[in-house]
């Protein structure tokens, strides 16, 4: 849990400061959007990181557990999780569109 944790928050933190030196490592470091990052399925991620990945709030992933429209979680204690698995299946589930030949 906390190596996912960490390469969501190392990603993430580096989008807003470009500094002349973090311009290369953009080819070096895994794009967490390309689903290339080594985590399992199993690997479970706090609410904050998803809602980040997606350009949502935290109150947005909220409100969608109220309404039962959002991915599953897991409540441990008062901390929310997703498994990797059920994010990209959430994600697969939101494609629309037809594959082009």
């Amino acid at each position: 849990m906390k190596l996912a944790n960490k390469l969501f928050s190392r990603y993430y933190f580096s989008i807003g400061r470009r500094s002349s030196a973090a311009k290369w490592r953009d080819d070096l470091e895994p794009k967490f959007f390309e689903n290339t990052l080594p985590v399992r399925d199993t690997t479970l991620v706090r609410e904050k990181l998803v809602a980040r990945r997606w350009g949502k709030s935290v109150r947005t992933l909220q409100r969608w557990r109220l309404k039962g429209t959002g991915p599953i979680y897991i409540r441990i204690g008062n901390s929310i999780f997703y498994t990797m698995a059920d994010i990209l299946a959430y994600e697969g589930a939101q494609r629309h569109g037809e594959v082009q030949k």
